[in-house]
């Protein structure tokens, strides 16, 4: 069956990011967040930098 039998779209929550809570309960550490990641990167690629000037 092709989209074209059903007409109406899904109804979609106004926001639909998921809950870490329950990873959170069962013991798993939180992920950092992608800034944090890009700001270790570019300070590693800075120290590495000054190390082959």
């Amino acid at each position: 069956m092709d989209s074209a039998a059903y007409p109406t779209k899904a109804v979609r929550p106004h926001n639909s990011r998921m809950s870490k809570q329950a990873l959170v309960q069962a013991g798993f550490k939180q992920l950092p967040r992608w800034q944090d990641a890009v700001g270790r990167y570019l300070i590693e690629l800075q120290s590495e930098a000054s190390l082959t000037a």
